[in-house]
């Protein structure tokens, strides 16, 4: 897992924070650092974000709702947990949670304006966070034992993995006692107790809760409020308030929009480009292929062998002749001679070649041109040819055009 951030936002339109790094294991590798967002945005990059959110705006509940997809859900929600909200709905925002068990999701409510506050403030600083958690939340939390965080301006309370509230530290005493009247049997058998204000007078004042007890953590000097909520918050939040028009996607669907109609040009591009290629490569194996049959009729012609040779066959037949060839006896030189004399005028003459018969210094060639002005300006230019002697012999006229018979020696 990679290396997370947790930032704690400050009460109030502020864009000053806190921030504690954690390692893979959750555990924080530094001392809390104060400063404002920008300063975060350096050292935000490539890590998981969780941002902590202050619980005195923000109120928990829970509600029924039926085994449907998580978007209907999230439809629902509001007017399930309508009579909790005193705010219109459509002032504020809830982050909604997994359904449970017996049918219940957590929600948390917060004020539009607020949450907008928070979220534009966050991303205007160019961070990214996953999850944006209800600092009630992230605090530890064991079987029949509620836990309490005393801050400089407020006492922070966590009662069950998905509740908890925030409380003003002139009547924290009244109202924590009257929560754990109204627990019943849920009702905690002990507080746990991290005092984080300097003062002793809240301690004081909770020994005079009836029948729990008070068991206060001991404080070290690289401890505070935000190390002991971030290590907390490392499992996964049962409330995130990143849900619909704050969520990631939403997020990612703001930046693609933009994007779109290039990204289908470029689509459809990519497509008309596969296809051309594809098309391209289709015509190349037919011409391929045409090629191939070509080779091996002409070879079948000249060779007066009944069987189909591949074209590689071929390719190492006439490799091998040639280097019979060039490796024979002057017979053979003289012959590879005159064969690349006479080549210039017969490629000009468009002159097709059907036979080739070298005997004592005499190569006789039998081939079919176009028509008879075609065979004299073969003829022609066979004379022409430096060093070496030509004779038609005979012309006779095909279906396909005049097959000549020539003869070419040296002169002497």
């Amino acid at each position: 897992m990679r290396e997370r951030l947790v930032i704690r936002l400050q009460k109030g339109h502020s864009r000053n924070v806190s921030w504690v790094p954690l390692n893979e294991n959750g555990r924080t590798t530094a001392v809390e650092e104060f400063g404002s967002l920008s300063e975060v945005t350096a050292i935000s990059s490539g890590r998981h974000i969780t941002i902590i959110a202050p619980g005195s705006y923000i109120s928990l509940t829970k509600t029924k709702v039926p085994a449907v997809k998580k978007s209907r859900i999230a439809q629902m929600v509001p007017f399930s947990v309508e009579e909790f909200v005193a705010d219109d709905l459509d002032i504020v925002h809830f982050g909604v949670g997994e359904r449970d068990a017996n049918g219940e999701v957590p929600v948390a409510v917060i004020g539009k304006e607020m949450m907008d506050f928070w979220h534009d403030a966050i991303m205007d600083s160019g961070i990214r966070p996953h999850e944006i958690i209800p600092e009630q939340l992230c605090l530890p939390i064991n079987e029949a034992e509620w836990c309490v965080l005393i801050d400089t301006d407020e006492i922070v309370v966590r009662t069950s993995f998905d509740f908890g509230f925030s409380i003003d530290r002139d009547n924290f005493v009244e109202v924590l006692g009257h929560a754990i009247s109204n627990a019943g049997e849920n009702a905690p058998l002990s507080l746990k107790v991290y005092d984080f204000s300097g003062s002793s007078l809240a301690l004081e004042e909770m020994e005079h809760l009836p029948d729990i007890e008070v068991q206060l953590v001991e404080i070290d000097e690289d401890m505070s409020a935000l190390t002991v909520m971030a290590e907390e918050s490392y499992d996964a939040p049962s409330v995130n308030l990143l849900t619909g028009q704050y969520s990631l996607q939403q997020e990612l669907s703001k930046v693609w929009a933009p994007w779109k109609p290039t990204a289908i040009l470029v689509s459809i591009l990519l497509v008309a480009m596969t296809i051309s290629s594809y098309l391209n490569l289709a015509a190349l194996e037919k011409q391929s292929e045409e090629l191939n049959n070509i080779i091996v009729k002409s070879y079948k012609k000249v060779s007066e062998s009944k069987k189909r040779p591949t074209p590689g066959k071929i390719k190492r037949i006439l490799k091998n002749k040639l280097e019979d060839l060039e490796s024979g006896a002057a017979g053979n030189k003289d012959f590879i001679d005159v064969l690349a004399a006479v080549s210039p005028a017969m490629a000009k003459q468009r002159a097709g070649i059907e036979s080739l018969n070298y005997r004592k210094g005499t190569l006789t060639i039998s081939a079919t041109v176009a028509n008879t002005s075609k065979s004299d300006a073969l003829e022609n230019a066979l004379a022409l040819t430096p060093g070496y002697k030509s004779e038609i012999t005979s012309l006779t006229p095909e279906q396909n055009g005049i097959k000549v018979t020539i003869k070419v020696g040296r002169i002497e």
